[in-house]
Protein backbone atom coordinates (compact mmCIF):
# COMPACT_ATOMS: atom_id res chain seq x y z
CA UNK A 1 0.00 0.00 0.00
CA UNK A 2 1.30 3.86 -0.93
CA UNK A 3 1.51 6.24 1.19
CA UNK A 4 -1.06 7.98 -0.57
CA UNK A 5 -3.55 5.22 0.04
CA UNK A 6 -2.56 4.99 3.63
CA UNK A 7 -2.87 8.64 4.48
CA UNK A 8 -6.85 8.86 3.11
CA UNK A 9 -7.81 5.70 5.09
CA UNK A 10 -6.69 7.33 8.01
CA UNK A 11 -7.97 10.98 7.40
CA UNK A 12 -11.33 8.72 6.57
CA UNK A 13 -10.78 6.92 9.79
CA UNK A 14 -11.22 10.25 11.28
CA UNK A 15 -13.82 11.47 10.06
CA UNK A 16 -15.93 8.37 11.10
CA UNK A 17 -14.61 9.06 14.49
CA UNK A 18 -15.56 12.48 14.68
CA UNK A 19 -18.92 11.83 13.23
CA UNK A 20 -19.87 9.16 16.06
CA UNK A 21 -18.78 11.74 18.65
CA UNK A 22 -21.12 14.38 17.95
CA UNK A 23 -23.56 11.78 16.99
CA UNK A 24 -23.60 10.86 20.87
CA UNK A 25 -23.43 14.77 22.07
CA UNK A 26 -26.67 15.32 20.29
CA UNK A 27 -28.15 12.11 21.54
CA UNK A 28 -26.98 12.89 25.10
CA UNK A 29 -28.65 16.79 24.47
CA UNK A 30 -31.96 15.59 23.46
CA UNK A 31 -32.36 13.12 26.43
CA UNK A 32 -31.51 15.93 29.05
CA UNK A 33 -33.36 18.47 27.16
CA UNK A 34 -36.50 16.43 25.80
CA UNK A 35 -37.72 14.34 28.03
CA UNK A 36 -39.45 10.99 27.18
CA UNK A 37 -43.07 12.65 27.20
CA UNK A 38 -41.95 15.53 24.89
CA UNK A 39 -45.21 17.92 24.52
CA UNK A 40 -44.67 20.66 21.75
CA UNK A 41 -45.12 23.89 21.60
CA UNK A 42 -48.09 24.20 19.10
CA UNK A 43 -50.01 21.19 20.85
CA UNK A 44 -49.16 23.04 24.21
CA UNK A 45 -51.09 26.04 22.98
CA UNK A 46 -53.86 23.92 21.14
CA UNK A 47 -54.39 21.94 24.75
CA UNK A 48 -54.08 25.68 26.58
CA UNK A 49 -57.02 26.94 23.75
CA UNK A 50 -59.16 23.95 24.14
CA UNK A 51 -59.01 24.32 27.81
CA UNK A 52 -60.34 28.15 27.72
CA UNK A 53 -62.59 27.46 25.48
CA UNK A 54 -64.42 24.99 28.03
CA UNK A 55 -64.63 28.13 30.05
CA UNK A 56 -66.58 30.52 28.32
CA UNK A 57 -67.81 31.38 32.33
CA UNK A 58 -63.48 32.20 33.15
CA UNK A 59 -62.04 33.10 29.79
CA UNK A 60 -62.99 35.59 26.93
CA UNK A 61 -61.62 35.60 23.62
CA UNK A 62 -60.54 38.82 22.68
CA UNK A 63 -58.94 40.52 19.72
CA UNK A 64 -56.02 42.75 20.36
CA UNK A 65 -55.48 45.65 17.73
CA UNK A 66 -52.12 46.98 16.98
CA UNK A 67 -53.13 50.16 15.49
CA UNK A 68 -50.42 51.55 13.13
CA UNK A 69 -47.62 54.16 14.16
CA UNK A 70 -48.51 57.41 12.33
CA UNK A 71 -44.99 58.59 12.79
CA UNK A 72 -43.43 56.67 10.81
CA UNK A 73 -42.33 58.37 7.81
CA UNK A 74 -42.19 55.30 5.71
CA UNK A 75 -45.94 55.10 6.24
CA UNK A 76 -47.98 53.55 2.95
CA UNK A 77 -52.11 53.45 2.97
CA UNK A 78 -53.60 51.26 2.72
CA UNK A 79 -52.85 49.64 5.71
CA UNK A 80 -53.15 46.56 6.75
CA UNK A 81 -53.96 46.16 10.44
CA UNK A 82 -52.98 43.17 11.98
CA UNK A 83 -55.82 41.49 14.59
CA UNK A 84 -54.78 38.83 16.68
CA UNK A 85 -56.99 36.79 19.70
CA UNK A 86 -56.06 36.44 23.30
CA UNK A 87 -58.92 34.75 26.22
CA UNK A 88 -58.00 37.10 28.72
CA UNK A 89 -58.90 35.87 32.45
CA UNK A 90 -62.84 38.04 32.28
CA UNK A 91 -65.19 36.38 34.99
CA UNK A 92 -68.66 36.95 34.17
CA UNK A 93 -70.11 39.33 36.77
CA UNK A 94 -72.61 37.24 38.86
CA UNK A 95 -75.49 38.57 40.64
CA UNK A 96 -74.86 38.79 43.84
CA UNK A 97 -78.32 37.31 46.07
CA UNK A 98 -78.31 37.90 49.32
CA UNK A 99 -79.28 34.41 51.35
CA UNK A 100 -82.44 34.29 52.45
CA UNK A 101 -83.30 32.94 55.81
CA UNK A 102 -86.08 31.35 57.07
CA UNK A 103 -85.64 31.33 60.80
CA UNK A 104 -88.77 31.42 62.08
CA UNK A 105 -88.20 34.78 64.79
CA UNK A 106 -90.86 34.85 67.17
CA UNK A 107 -90.04 37.58 69.34
CA UNK A 108 -92.62 39.63 67.76
CA UNK A 109 -95.37 37.52 67.31
CA UNK A 110 -98.47 37.59 69.29
CA UNK A 111 -99.48 34.77 70.92
CA UNK A 112 -102.03 33.47 68.73
CA UNK A 113 -99.41 33.89 65.46
CA UNK A 114 -97.38 31.66 67.59
CA UNK A 115 -99.79 29.16 68.38
CA UNK A 116 -100.96 29.47 64.78
CA UNK A 117 -97.30 28.90 63.77
CA UNK A 118 -97.01 25.44 66.09
CA UNK A 119 -99.59 23.46 64.26
CA UNK A 120 -96.93 22.96 61.40
CA UNK A 121 -94.27 22.15 64.02
CA UNK A 122 -93.48 18.92 62.61
CA UNK A 123 -91.62 21.38 59.89
CA UNK A 124 -89.76 23.25 62.57
CA UNK A 125 -86.24 23.27 63.45
CA UNK A 126 -85.01 22.32 66.95
CA UNK A 127 -84.02 26.16 68.18
CA UNK A 128 -87.92 27.44 66.31
CA UNK A 129 -89.58 24.71 68.33
CA UNK A 130 -87.79 25.55 71.67
CA UNK A 131 -88.21 29.95 70.67
CA UNK A 132 -91.74 29.49 69.73
CA UNK A 133 -92.25 27.69 73.02
CA UNK A 134 -90.73 30.15 75.25
CA UNK A 135 -92.20 33.26 73.81
CA UNK A 136 -95.42 31.93 74.30
CA UNK A 137 -95.00 31.71 78.10
CA UNK A 138 -93.98 35.53 77.88
CA UNK A 139 -97.40 36.44 76.30
CA UNK A 140 -100.19 37.97 78.73
CA UNK A 141 -102.28 35.74 79.64
CA UNK A 142 -100.34 32.85 79.39
CA UNK A 143 -100.97 31.63 83.25
CA UNK A 144 -104.01 31.26 82.51
CA UNK A 145 -104.42 28.58 79.81
CA UNK A 146 -104.14 24.91 81.02
CA UNK A 147 -102.29 24.00 77.79
CA UNK A 148 -102.28 20.19 78.90
CA UNK A 149 -105.48 19.81 76.47
CA UNK A 150 -104.47 21.89 74.11
CA UNK A 151 -103.94 20.50 70.89
CA UNK A 152 -101.05 21.60 68.99
CA UNK A 153 -99.43 22.05 72.30
CA UNK A 154 -99.59 18.33 72.70
CA UNK A 155 -98.16 17.67 69.43
CA UNK A 156 -95.25 19.94 70.23
CA UNK A 157 -95.39 17.81 73.39
CA UNK A 158 -95.15 14.37 71.12
CA UNK A 159 -92.23 16.15 69.06
CA UNK A 160 -90.35 16.64 71.93
CA UNK A 161 -90.87 12.79 73.46
CA UNK A 162 -89.36 11.74 70.08
CA UNK A 163 -86.61 13.84 69.14
CA UNK A 164 -85.11 14.72 72.77
CA UNK A 165 -82.20 12.29 72.78
CA UNK A 166 -80.98 14.10 69.05
CA UNK A 167 -81.28 17.84 70.54
CA UNK A 168 -78.15 19.92 71.58
CA UNK A 169 -77.90 20.41 75.26
CA UNK A 170 -78.58 24.05 74.71
CA UNK A 171 -82.23 23.27 73.02
CA UNK A 172 -82.94 20.85 75.84
CA UNK A 173 -82.33 24.02 78.33
CA UNK A 174 -84.51 26.11 76.40
CA UNK A 175 -87.57 23.45 76.02
CA UNK A 176 -87.38 22.06 79.81
CA UNK A 177 -87.72 25.94 80.65
CA UNK A 178 -90.16 26.76 78.23
CA UNK A 179 -92.37 23.44 79.05
CA UNK A 180 -92.15 24.19 82.52
CA UNK A 181 -93.48 27.59 82.52
CA UNK A 182 -96.26 26.15 80.71
CA UNK A 183 -97.22 23.66 83.32
CA UNK A 184 -96.75 20.77 81.01
CA UNK A 185 -96.90 17.62 83.62
CA UNK A 186 -96.14 14.63 80.84
CA UNK A 187 -94.50 12.48 83.26
CA UNK A 188 -92.87 10.40 79.40
CA UNK A 189 -91.99 13.72 78.46
CA UNK A 190 -89.90 14.66 81.79
CA UNK A 191 -88.35 11.45 81.99
CA UNK A 192 -86.89 11.85 78.65
CA UNK A 193 -85.62 15.76 79.13
CA UNK A 194 -84.28 14.15 82.26
CA UNK A 195 -81.62 11.87 80.60
CA UNK A 196 -81.49 14.43 77.49
CA UNK A 197 -80.22 17.30 80.44
CA UNK A 198 -78.09 14.77 82.38
CA UNK A 199 -75.99 14.09 79.31
CA UNK A 200 -75.32 17.07 78.17
CA UNK A 201 -75.86 19.65 81.53
CA UNK A 202 -71.78 19.27 81.94
CA UNK A 203 -71.48 21.94 78.87
CA UNK A 204 -74.05 24.33 79.13
CA UNK A 205 -73.20 27.73 79.64
CA UNK A 206 -74.66 29.28 83.38
CA UNK A 207 -77.51 30.71 81.46
CA UNK A 208 -78.26 27.21 80.49
CA UNK A 209 -77.27 25.51 83.65
CA UNK A 210 -80.26 27.88 85.58
CA UNK A 211 -82.86 26.95 82.89
CA UNK A 212 -82.10 23.12 84.18
CA UNK A 213 -82.13 23.78 87.53
CA UNK A 214 -85.41 25.55 87.45
CA UNK A 215 -86.59 24.16 85.41
CA UNK A 216 -86.01 20.36 87.00
CA UNK A 217 -85.60 21.21 90.62
CA UNK A 218 -88.70 23.40 91.55
CA UNK A 219 -91.17 20.69 91.57
CA UNK A 220 -89.27 18.16 94.18
CA UNK A 221 -89.81 14.92 92.40
CA UNK A 222 -89.15 15.50 88.68
CA UNK A 223 -85.25 15.58 88.71
CA UNK A 224 -83.51 12.10 89.23
CA UNK A 225 -80.99 11.13 91.53
CA UNK A 226 -78.26 11.62 88.61
CA UNK A 227 -79.14 14.63 87.27
CA UNK A 228 -79.20 15.68 90.71
CA UNK A 229 -75.76 14.86 91.59
CA UNK A 230 -74.41 16.53 87.94
CA UNK A 231 -76.18 19.65 89.06
CA UNK A 232 -74.32 19.51 92.42
CA UNK A 233 -70.75 18.95 90.87
CA UNK A 234 -71.19 21.56 88.00
CA UNK A 235 -72.60 24.87 89.93
CA UNK A 236 -69.01 25.14 91.12
CA UNK A 237 -68.79 26.55 87.68
CA UNK A 238 -71.81 27.62 86.78
CA UNK A 239 -72.94 30.04 90.00
CA UNK A 240 -70.47 32.82 90.31
CA UNK A 241 -71.46 33.80 87.23
CA UNK A 242 -75.04 33.93 87.51
CA UNK A 243 -77.45 37.20 86.71
CA UNK A 244 -78.70 38.29 89.56
CA UNK A 245 -82.27 36.29 89.01
CA UNK A 246 -81.08 33.16 88.37
CA UNK A 247 -78.78 33.22 91.06
CA UNK A 248 -81.38 33.81 93.84
CA UNK A 249 -83.60 30.99 92.32
CA UNK A 250 -81.22 28.53 91.61
CA UNK A 251 -79.75 29.31 95.55
CA UNK A 252 -83.15 29.55 96.77
CA UNK A 253 -83.93 25.68 94.87
CA UNK A 254 -80.93 24.07 95.92
CA UNK A 255 -81.52 24.81 99.12
CA UNK A 256 -85.29 23.52 99.30
CA UNK A 257 -84.13 20.14 97.78
CA UNK A 258 -81.04 19.85 100.03
CA UNK A 259 -78.28 20.00 97.73
CA UNK A 260 -75.86 22.71 99.60
CA UNK A 261 -73.54 21.11 101.07
CA UNK A 262 -70.67 22.74 103.79
CA UNK A 263 -68.18 23.41 101.14
CA UNK A 264 -70.28 24.66 98.08
CA UNK A 265 -72.43 27.04 100.38
CA UNK A 266 -69.17 28.36 102.05
CA UNK A 267 -67.31 28.72 99.04
CA UNK A 268 -69.29 29.86 96.24
CA UNK A 269 -72.78 30.62 97.06
CA UNK A 270 -71.94 32.48 100.29
CA UNK A 271 -68.87 33.89 98.84
CA UNK A 272 -70.84 35.09 95.89
CA UNK A 273 -73.18 37.22 98.06
CA UNK A 274 -70.41 38.48 99.92
CA UNK A 275 -67.91 39.28 97.02
CA UNK A 276 -71.06 40.48 95.04
CA UNK A 277 -73.66 41.89 96.96
CA UNK A 278 -74.77 45.39 95.31
CA UNK A 279 -74.72 43.39 91.99
CA UNK A 280 -77.60 41.68 92.96
CA UNK A 281 -79.57 44.76 93.52
CA UNK A 282 -82.32 45.29 96.23
CA UNK A 283 -84.91 43.33 94.43
CA UNK A 284 -83.26 40.67 95.41
CA UNK A 285 -81.57 41.05 98.25
CA UNK A 286 -84.78 40.30 100.37
CA UNK A 287 -84.32 36.45 98.69
CA UNK A 288 -80.57 35.81 99.37
CA UNK A 289 -81.93 36.92 103.29
CA UNK A 290 -84.45 34.53 103.67
CA UNK A 291 -82.68 31.70 101.73
CA UNK A 292 -79.51 32.33 104.22
CA UNK A 293 -82.19 32.03 107.42
CA UNK A 294 -83.64 28.95 105.77
CA UNK A 295 -80.06 27.52 106.33
CA UNK A 296 -79.76 29.18 109.91
CA UNK A 297 -76.84 31.26 108.92
CA UNK A 298 -78.15 33.94 111.69
CA UNK A 299 -74.98 32.89 114.21
CA UNK A 300 -72.42 35.02 112.70
CA UNK A 301 -73.42 38.26 113.92
CA UNK A 302 -70.24 40.06 112.93
CA UNK A 303 -70.63 38.85 109.20
CA UNK A 304 -74.36 40.36 108.81
CA UNK A 305 -73.33 43.83 110.80
CA UNK A 306 -69.87 44.26 109.63
CA UNK A 307 -70.15 43.06 105.92
CA UNK A 308 -73.80 42.34 104.64
CA UNK A 309 -75.86 45.07 106.25
CA UNK A 310 -74.10 48.25 105.36
CA UNK A 311 -74.00 47.53 101.65
CA UNK A 312 -77.74 48.37 101.65
CA UNK A 313 -76.59 52.03 102.09
CA UNK A 314 -75.67 51.82 98.06
CA UNK A 315 -78.82 50.28 97.50
CA UNK A 316 -81.17 53.18 98.38
CA UNK A 317 -81.12 54.90 95.41
CA UNK A 318 -82.30 52.12 93.30
CA UNK A 319 -85.25 51.37 94.95
CA UNK A 320 -87.64 53.00 92.92
CA UNK A 321 -90.39 50.95 93.53
CA UNK A 322 -92.81 50.78 96.53
CA UNK A 323 -93.61 47.12 96.75
CA UNK A 324 -89.58 46.22 96.69
CA UNK A 325 -88.76 48.64 99.47
CA UNK A 326 -91.73 47.34 101.80
CA UNK A 327 -90.16 43.41 100.67
CA UNK A 328 -86.79 44.56 101.89
CA UNK A 329 -88.30 46.30 104.88
CA UNK A 330 -89.53 42.68 105.56
CA UNK A 331 -87.03 40.57 105.25
CA UNK A 332 -85.05 42.92 107.84
CA UNK A 333 -87.28 42.82 110.40
CA UNK A 334 -87.38 38.76 109.96
CA UNK A 335 -83.29 38.60 110.10
CA UNK A 336 -83.62 40.98 112.96
CA UNK A 337 -86.12 38.36 114.90
CA UNK A 338 -83.78 35.17 114.07
CA UNK A 339 -80.66 37.07 115.66
CA UNK A 340 -81.63 39.99 117.91
CA UNK A 341 -77.99 41.15 118.24
CA UNK A 342 -78.00 42.39 114.69
CA UNK A 343 -79.29 45.88 114.37
CA UNK A 344 -81.35 46.70 111.44
CA UNK A 345 -83.20 49.83 113.32
CA UNK A 346 -81.19 52.29 110.94
CA UNK A 347 -81.76 50.18 107.81
CA UNK A 348 -85.43 50.39 108.75
CA UNK A 349 -85.38 54.36 108.91
CA UNK A 350 -83.63 54.43 105.55
CA UNK A 351 -85.68 52.79 103.63
CA UNK A 352 -88.99 54.01 105.01
CA UNK A 353 -87.58 57.46 104.19
CA UNK A 354 -87.02 56.19 100.63
CA UNK A 355 -90.27 54.26 100.12
CA UNK A 356 -91.69 57.77 101.29
CA UNK A 357 -90.21 59.49 98.44
CA UNK A 358 -91.25 56.46 95.76
CA UNK A 359 -94.67 57.08 96.99
CA UNK A 360 -95.31 61.16 96.26
CA UNK A 361 -92.31 62.71 94.74
CA UNK A 362 -90.95 59.78 92.34
CA UNK A 363 -94.79 58.92 90.93
CA UNK A 364 -95.17 62.23 90.39
CA UNK A 365 -92.20 62.77 88.45
CA UNK A 366 -93.09 59.84 86.61
CA UNK A 367 -96.43 61.16 85.83
CA UNK A 368 -95.12 64.15 83.95
CA UNK A 369 -92.76 62.57 81.94
CA UNK A 370 -93.27 63.39 78.27
CA UNK A 371 -93.83 59.53 77.71
CA UNK A 372 -96.37 59.27 80.48
CA UNK A 373 -97.76 62.34 78.80
CA UNK A 374 -98.68 61.04 75.56
CA UNK A 375 -99.68 58.08 76.83
CA UNK A 376 -102.21 59.57 78.75
CA UNK A 377 -103.58 61.44 75.47
CA UNK A 378 -103.65 58.32 73.58
CA UNK A 379 -105.68 56.64 76.03
CA UNK A 380 -108.09 59.84 76.34
CA UNK A 381 -108.56 59.90 72.85
CA UNK A 382 -109.17 56.28 71.91
CA UNK A 383 -111.73 56.23 74.69
CA UNK A 384 -113.18 59.02 73.21
CA UNK A 385 -113.38 57.56 70.03
CA UNK A 386 -114.80 54.48 70.92
CA UNK A 387 -117.97 56.18 72.70
CA UNK A 388 -118.36 58.47 69.58
CA UNK A 389 -118.10 55.07 67.38
CA UNK A 390 -120.61 53.18 69.49
CA UNK A 391 -123.18 56.70 70.30
CA UNK A 392 -123.10 56.84 66.12
CA UNK A 393 -124.66 53.24 65.81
Amino acid sequence: MCIRDRYQRRVHGDRLMLRSFFNAQLTTRRLVTQPLAYKSRAKSRRERIKHYESRPDLFQKTPLIKPPDFYRPDLVFPYNVRIRYRYLFKPKKSLLLKPVSDFLNFKNMTGNEILLNLENAQHFRPSELAGALVELGKRPGADAVDWNGHEWIQNVVEIVKKDSAQYRPRVVSALALALHRLRINDEELWKRLDAAATKGVHILKPLGFASVAIAMLEPPSRASPTLRARLQQIAPFAVPKLSPPHFAHVFQLFEDNQLINEELFEDFFLMSVWRRNTFYGPKYYPSLIRTLLQRKFWDDTRWWQEEFLPTIEDLYERVDDEEVGKDLAAALIELHQANPKIIVAPYLEQLAKRTLFVQTRMKTAKANTLWAIVKADLEYYTKKESERISASR
